[in-house]
């Protein structure tokens, strides 16, 4: 009976059924427990400690074994062990004696060992060893990995056959309904066959059947964060950790989730150390760390995880990719070139190494260079949904929505699954089409809300054309006509048009030749300051060629606002103390991490107005040229440290100390005063810190103020108790205790 049709057309979060997370195996936890009566009993102990991740317990209850009557499954449990942990050619070698010990095990150690080759990037052996057993026809966990290494290889035809078995005998019913371990090797092959849907029912089969099924957890993760749903991948990682805590890749997956839904740098760079320190060669945890510093705009600190990671896994194809985005980001145009050519010399059809290198490209607005990527892609690959959308969003990021919308509509047709292209697509051909309207004013192009236009349009372009001839005055170039001027009605319209889901925390965006804002008709803000704002950052963006740093731009904006209207400054004097008290405002040259690193909104507007008090002291003292200068150096691709240098005539060290000289000046009123410490850290991280140091006052102190912000009053009662007897001097925990009694 047939039961997958190919890609239908359905909302793969509705369709998602909610798994509960199961207890971690129970683990033996005394010495006698340990030492069972009979060796079946002790591997079973084993495998209990294997699955619960328990690894180093597990590889010694395994070696215990290895002189009695079950040594050869405790041979391949132990070469099980070594893989997850990175020590591959023992895995292997481990793998190969477990057969030759138990010729019965003869499947599970031809996978380890294509596992083991694999994992250190020997796809050659990897495929010979799968393909000499891929013909057994129970060998399904065999032909999955042998078509995943095929498509690693850049051979996806070769790939598909293989995979459709794994589809046939599912609809030809040799995989029954109750045999969840098949059903998620279904579900995954369906995944490599780009068919979403059919993927997800077979999951969906596969978790009804067996939900404490590691790999059927994993997987979906990988599914859902590919169509833009972090919430139910974070859903599942949770789960697939509660079975297996130190499990290396559950760790990295969760990393992932956490950029993808809040670019939480400093969680992501702990759950990835995690995973090395179970497994030092894990590529993907290396790719985690590489990515955060490509976004802090460490170059260097990037290189060196790449190397890293491609020192263990030689022609891992995402971290050469990353090496590419590094070489990109350098300015380095021909080792851009070299770096995208060695990527697909391994694999010519793996058109994702130009969306790893949009992603940080993006970061850095580079959005036309975004477009020439993608369409070098698409033209690699048009099968790729993904370049497919990434082209039709950066092209209406650039100002051709035309364009974007026909891209749009071809990655849809390839996979209605992704979020973010169903979303733009509505916006566009729906909520666009008919609730809003553009005209043209001058050197702008205006989108308004129809039912608000009479209104905006009495005000709104005479704000822009002031604020565009001052700004013309300062920097000395007109931008590229006409600038879009976009107006959003509703926070999911303004949303959707500058991310792809629904909701954004912020007030505007500028994308270099066009900007987005909300209206005034759902929110209230300070709709001359945004647009002042954003409109500055056209100029910042297109003079330096998109190469602006962040807090530089950000900085410069905020001053442009506030030299046009003083009311138009943030008062953040207390907020900025607390950070430079506590150490959390970076050195000038790494400003970007206040922003980058922001663990919660109130650390993203001290990081604007940290930024606004250093571009206010330079402009001050240095004066608008020198600002207009340090843009234009920057734009011929110099990095910071040499722009200080070349147009102030000082060192970015110097910089930074006449930076903190100036703002303590500024803020010397509060040396004298109590300045509650009243940010808090994330609870989980502080309990963390907490199980370190358990006497800590400090620790405590923090641990008593993000319970209570997260509203857990006797976590709260019991640290403030501790930090008051250890020292009962303290005036934050006073202070913290007299909240607490208000309540």
């Amino acid at each position: 009976m047939k039961r997958f049709v190919w890609v239908g057309l359905f909302s793969l979060c509705v369709s998602c059924e909610k798994s509960s997370g199961v207890p971690p195996a129970a683990a033996p936890t005394s010495a006698n427990s340990l030492q069972p009566a009979s060796p079946a009993e002790r591997l079973k102990q084993a495998q209990a400690l294997e699955r619960a991740s328990e690894y180093a317990k597990a590889g010694k209850a395994y070696g215990a074994l290895l002189n009695t009557p079950v040594k050869g499954p405790a041979t391949l449990g132990l070469a099980r062990v070594l893989l997850v942990t990175g020590r591959y050619d023992e895995a292997a070698r481990d793998a190969r004696r477990a057969f030759e010990l138990d010729p019965s095990l003869a499947r599970e150690s031809v996978f380890t060992q294509a596992s083991a080759f694999r994992a250190k990037g020997d796809l050659d052996r990897a495929e010979l060893t799968l393909k000499a057993a891929a013909k057994d026809p129970k060998a399904r966990e065999i032909r999955l990995l042998l078509g995943e290494v095929l498509i690693e290889r850049g051979q996806r035809d070769a790939a598909e056959p293989i995979l459709m078995t794994l589809i046939d005998d599912y609809n030809e019913d040799r995989i029954v309904d109750t045999d969840g371990e098949a059903l998620a090797l279904v579900g995954r092959a369906a995944y490599l066959l780009r068919a979403p849907r059919d993927a997800n029912d077979a999951f969906n089969a596969a978790e009804s059947a067996d939900k404490a099924h590691l790999p059927t957890l994993l997987w979906r993760a990988e599914l859902f964060l590919e169509k833009h749903d972090p919430g139910h991948a974070e859903e599942v990682v949770r789960e697939a950790l509660a079975i297996a805590p130190n499990h290396p890749d559950a760790l990295v997956w969760l990393a992932r989730v956490r950029l993808e839904q809040a670019y939480d740098f400093d969680t992501a760079d702990r759950l990835a150390r995690r995973a090395l320190a179970v497994n030092p060669k894990h590529p993907s945890a290396r790719a985690v760390l590489a990515g955060i510093a490509l976004r802090d705009m460490e170059l260097e600190t990037a290189a060196k995880e790449v190397s890293l990671g491609l020192n263990d896994r030689p022609g891992e194809l995402e971290l050469l990719s990353m090496h590419a985005a590094e070489r990109f980001l350098a300015d380095d145009l021909a080792g851009f070139r070299v770096a995208t050519e060695a990527v697909l010399a391994r694999n010519p059809g793996y058109s994702r190494v130009y969306q790893i290198v949009g992603e940080y490209a993006e970061w850095e607005h580079r959005y036309t260079d975004i477009v020439e990527m993608m369409e070098e892609a698409v033209r690699i690959d048009p099968g790729d949904a993904n370049a497919h959308a990434s082209l039709g969003l950066n092209l209406i990021r650039a100002g051709d929505e035309d364009a974007g919308i026909v891209s749009l509509r071809t990655a849809f047709d390839l996979d209605p699954f992704n979020v973010r292209v169903f979303n733009t697509l509505n916006l566009y051909e729906k909520a666009i089409a008919a609730d809003y309207v553009s005209v043209e004013r001058g050197k702008f192009r205006i989108r308004y809300p129809k039912a608000e236009m009479q209104l905006l349009d009495r005000y709104t372009p005479g704000l822009l054309s002031r604020a565009h001839a001052k700004m013309v005055g300062h920097y000395g170039i007109e931008p590229e006509t006409p600038i879009g001027i976009e107006l959003y009605a509703t926070r999911e319209h303004f949303s959707v048009r500058t991310s792809g889901l629904p909701r954004t925390p912020i007030q505007g965006v500028c994308f270099g030749r066009t900007l987005a804002s909300m209206s005034l008709s759902e929110e209230k803000f300070n709709l001359g300051m945004t647009l002042w704002h954003e409109l500055a950052h056209v100029f910042h963006i297109q003079l330096s060629k998109y190469h602006v740093p962040r807090w530089f731009t950000e900085g410069l904006a905020e001053y442009e606002t506030l030299a046009e209207r003083t009311e138009w400054s943030r008062e953040l004097d207390p907020a900025l103390f607390e950070a430079l008290r506590d150490n959390r405002v970076p050195e000038v040259q790494a400003m970007t991490r206040a922003f980058t690193r922001a663990e919660q909104m109130s650390d993203v507007a001290t990081a604007y107005y940290a930024s606004s008090k250093i571009l206010t002291m330079m402009v001050e003292q240095y004066g608008m040229p020198k600002m207009r200068g340090m843009l234009q150096h920057w734009g011929e691709g110099e990095r910071t440290p040499v722009v200080i240098d070349k147009v102030l005539g000082i060192s970015s060290s110097a910089l930074d100390a006449e930076f903190r000289r100036h703002t303590r000046q500024e803020l010397v009123r509060y040396d004298k005063q109590f300045v509650p410490e009243l940010r808090a850290d994330p609870i989980d991280k502080l309990r963390e810190a907490q199980k370190q140091a358990p006497d800590d006052p400090n620790v405590l102190l923090r641990v008593a103020r993000a319970a209570w912000e997260a509203g857990a009053a006797d976590e709260t009662v019991a640290a403030l108790g501790k930090v008051l007897t250890l020292r009962p001097e303290s005036p934050d925990a006073h202070y913290l205790a007299a909240q607490v009694a208000l309540e």
